[in-house]
């Protein structure tokens, strides 16, 4: 459930949670935090050295990581900066809105 996090417990971690024992989601690679791993990386940002980061270099079945506010204030930052840079037949677009990056924040805390 990208939208919500009800197949997900919390951990000590405010930006890491488990799947729930028996949900759709236990033992299964969560794509909302591959999605956004990668989408880091389309914005140039490089693998974390912190496990719990959602930049981190591997991601666990079961696990899913968020953005932290920092970490979407700084995507946001990245996002605005490539709108405002001239067109370029070699630079990429990017189907990342400011209102996609506050969706995000809003998973982060929802339950």
């Amino acid at each position: 459930t990208p939208d919500q996090n009800d197949e997900f417990l919390p951990t000590s971690n405010p930006d890491v949670w488990i799947a729930k024992a028996g949900s759709a989601a236990d033992g299964k690679m969560d794509m909302l935090s591959v999605l956004l791993h990668e989408y880091g990386h389309a914005l140039g940002i490089e693998h974390s050295g912190d496990d719990g980061d959602f930049m981190a270099a591997s991601l666990q079945p079961g696990e899913r990581r968020l953005p932290s506010p920092d970490e979407l204030s700084l995507m946001a930052r990245l996002v605005a900066a490539l709108k405002q840079t001239p067109s370029d037949p070699t630079a990429s677009s990017l189907p990342v809105s400011n209102v996609s990056l506050m969706s995000w924040y809003r998973l982060r805390r929802a339950d």
